[in-house]
């Protein structure tokens, strides 16, 4: 299958798993200017429902990234961390 020109994001995922700093840690060539392709990749996270979302961490390839945290209780009790 062939990703569109907004999935891009997807296809720069080198590997996901637990990191130093968060149980969720996914790491990925995106450049550190590609805002976008960060917020996308974000965004999909944001939507699993994951409980490992309690905490995660973005690399990209500049080796720092960005982070974030679901807030207490139950996946997608707040909404915004799961589109059923």
């Amino acid at each position: 299958m062939k990703l569109g020109p907004g999935e891009t994001w997807y296809a720069a995922i080198t590997s996901i798993g637990p990191g130093p700093d968060a149980p969720l840690t996914v790491t990925t060539t995106l450049a550190p200017e590609d805002r976008l392709g960060m917020t996308l990749l974000q965004m999909a996270l944001q939507t699993s429902g994951s409980a490992l979302l309690e905490s995660y961490a973005v690399i990209h390839s500049g080796g720092f990234g960005s982070s974030g945290y679901a807030p207490p209780g139950e996946p997608g009790a707040f909404g915004y961390y799961y589109f059923p």
